[in-house]
């Protein structure tokens, strides 16, 4: 019988078997266990005979009836009883999973002991503990909650010496306190950041007003304070992401650049993973607006990345960003650096897309030296499962064909590429919508190639430039100069 319904079962079946034991310890404590509506010893009868059925929970004996007449061999059944059995066991084990992350935080349980020192006069305990707190956070990640934690630790240490004016010190006090304003304001800026990077991404112009309380106040704080908060770098970082996201300004990357060469070590691993991320979208971003000078940033910023050790603790690297960064040097025709990248990276890349990347970035390799027969035989050899994979195939075959003159073959490939596209719902809608306007502006590249009329390729030139939204987009505008610098040879 299967019992899986009962919120009960569903966290019983959440726990591991080691979870399990721990829960099995916390019942037998009468601290614990005592108050309850049925008492300590039948809740962890109950208990024992539920464990057995671990983790499926599925059982004939498991029925209320059969599992009544164990724990009450002289009663008459009763669903009541089960059921507050049921809610009791259930509130135990809530409470357990609570004092089990109670007990993991560090922080909660050394702020807890000195809040319960602070006032008993026990002052040798009490400045024992306080020193060790004080260690202990400098031991920490620099970022909000460590601000908060230091706060909290001398608003502690100022309560237990309220009155004494030995010790109080208004100056110093007001040091202390102000940690938790910069705990505000780097815990606003870094809700702030994810609302500008999900709301305003760098691929969809929306201007997104915010809504959150504070906004315009606090970014308008930290401008007006910037040189004060050059002993919080944290708080300088997270301002200028949020400028650079909303503004697209450059100057903000370029403040990023020289706050990351600086400050770099003390930041979280997330925040270090997200600086990279955040800071190479905004040169994707430049990329697609033609600034294409930002492909050499990118670079530099993708050849950082991969010397820090971020990989390692993301545990791989993920099969979109393998490519986004090979590509992009493959078009900076860094060849050399790609191969050896290859040779280190791809173990790292889940098993599924493994081959698959490494195999298509020697092809794009192939592609940008000329070796287009080499190209296309290493595509032959891939085996595709995944939409993604067959559009990028689908998208350099078509530049290969377009390279070799294969006209009436590249234009039967948009024409079945373009109902693939429409068609697969597995696709995301920016994904389409870039590879669907490159096969456009391909097909309109290979019809006025034909006819060879220099004002089709002006206009084309300007169509695409004023595209962000073009999957090889500098490939394109390469191959029109390429034929207006024929038409028209200095």
């Amino acid at each position: 019988m299967k019992k899986e319904g009962t919120s009960l079962i569903q966290l019983l079946k959440s726990l591991s078997r080691k979870e399990l034991r721990k829960l099995d310890k916390f019942l037998r404590s009468p601290y614990f266990t005592e108050g309850k509506n049925i008492s300590s010893g039948i809740i962890y009868r109950y208990f024992e005979i539920l464990r057995k059925y671990h983790p499926h929970f599925e059982d004939q004996e498991l029925s209320d009836e059969k599992i009544y007449s164990r724990l009450y061999p002289d009663g008459t059944s009763s669903v009541n009883i089960i059921r507050k059995l049921n809610s009791d066991l259930l509130h135990l084990a809530e409470k357990f999973l609570s004092q089990q992350e109670f007990e993991r935080n560090e922080n909660e349980l050394r702020q807890n002991l000195l809040l319960q020192l602070s006032g008993r006069k026990v002052e040798k305990v009490f400045n024992r503990r306080f020193n060790e707190m004080l260690k202990y956070l400098e031991t920490l990640d620099k970022d909000e909650e460590y601000f908060y934690e230091i706060y909290n630790t001398w608003n502690n240490y100022w309560t237990n010496y309220f009155l004494s004016k030995s010790v109080y010190k208004l100056e110093e006090s007001v040091k202390h306190r102000n940690n938790f304003f910069i705990y505000v304001v780097l815990a606003s800026l870094r809700i702030y950041l994810v609302e500008s990077s999900l709301l305003s991404g760098f691929t969809k112009m929306q201007e997104e007003k915010s809504e959150f309380y504070l906004y315009n106040e606090i970014l308008n704080h930290v401008k007006e304070n910037y040189s004060n908060y050059e002993e919080v770098p944290q708080i300088l970082i997270h301002y200028n992401l949020i400028k650079m996201i909303k503004s697209k300004e450059e100057s903000y990357y370029y403040n990023l650049k020289v706050l990351k060469s600086s400050y770099f070590d003390i930041l979280t691993n997330a925040d270090k993973y997200n600086l990279f991320i955040m800071m190479t979208n905004f040169c994707q971003y430049m990329i697609f607006h033609n600034d294409f000078k930002f492909r050499r940033e990118r670079f530099l910023l993708d050849k950082e990345f991969l010397q820090t050790h971020l990989i390692d603790w993301l545990g791989g690297i993920h099969f979109f960003q393998f490519l986004s960064i090979t590509k992009n040097a493959i078009k900076l025709r860094e060849f050399k650096w790609v191969e050896k990248t290859i040779e280190e990276l791809s173990q790292k890349i889940e098993s599924k897309y493994r081959d698959f990347a490494v195999n298509f970035v020697k092809a794009l390799i192939y592609f940008e030296r000329k070796s287009y027969n080499k190209a296309l035989e290493l595509l032959a050899k891939l085996t595709i499962e995944y939409s993604h994979e067959k559009q990028y195939i689908r998208n350099l075959m078509l530049q290969i064909y377009y390279e070799t003159g294969e006209d009436e073959t590249a234009l039967s490939l948009i024409d079945t590429g373009r109902h693939f596209i429409h068609r697969d719902k597995h696709l995301n809608e920016e994904a389409k919508k870039n590879s669907l306007n490159f096969i456009r502006f391909t097909e309109k590249l290979i019809k006025a190639r034909v006819k060879l009329q220099p004002d089709l390729f002006f206009t084309l030139k300007k169509e695409i430039s004023a595209n962000s939204s073009v999957e090889n987009k500098d490939w394109l505008l390469e191959k029109i100069e390429e034929i207006l610098k024929a038409e028209n040879p200095k």
